[in-house]
């Protein structure tokens, strides 16, 4: 969804759960999300509709950020420290994946833990010497005890060729 859709719905949440920080709002209306189409994110309906009543009625508020590595950088091979923030008053467990290029269909799941919630914290080190050199997408997800989640992505990209100097 649009962020103007956020904001327009952001008002009304903020109506029944005035002391929610805008994170909390932001995740509570991610996990009410109908999906549309293809199970998940796809390109057609993104990640689906926002669903204002059913987040109204949700208890569950849950926030998941990755805080590092930022959204485009660029690694040369070598360790990347991936950090994120996952929290919800009724979280499950969190999860890590990869996947090659801006809209992976395909994920390789990095790590997962039940029962803890992080607050920018080191979450795993991602070696990334001999990867492909191309765009890579990182994805968290928080998973919550009724069934709804929450999903923040950071694009990467991997370049170990060496530089070229032109004259």
């Amino acid at each position: 969804p649009s962020y103007p859709l956020y904001a327009k719905r952001y008002p009304l949440i903020l109506s029944k759960f005035p002391d929610s920080s805008n994170d909390a709002v932001k995740g509570l209306l991610e996990s009410s999300i109908d999906d549309l189409g293809e199970p998940g994110w796809d390109n057609f309906f993104s990640t689906g509709r926002i669903n204002a009543a059913k987040a109204l009625a949700s208890p569950y508020q849950s926030y998941v950020q990755i805080t590092a590595p930022e959204l485009d950088a660029g690694f040369a091979g070598g360790n990347v420290e991936i950090r994120g923030t996952a929290t919800g008053t009724f979280l499950q467990e969190f999860i890590l994946e990869i996947g090659q290029g801006e809209t992976p269909e395909v994920w390789t799941e990095l790590y997962r833990e039940a029962n803890r919630q992080i607050v920018d914290q080191y979450i795993f080190t991602l070696n990334t010497d001999g990867f492909p050199d191309t765009i890579y997408t990182l994805k968290l997800a928080v998973q919550n005890k009724n069934g709804t989640s929450v999903e923040d992505k950071v694009r990467i990209f991997i370049d170990s060729s060496p530089p070229v100097i032109s004259n």
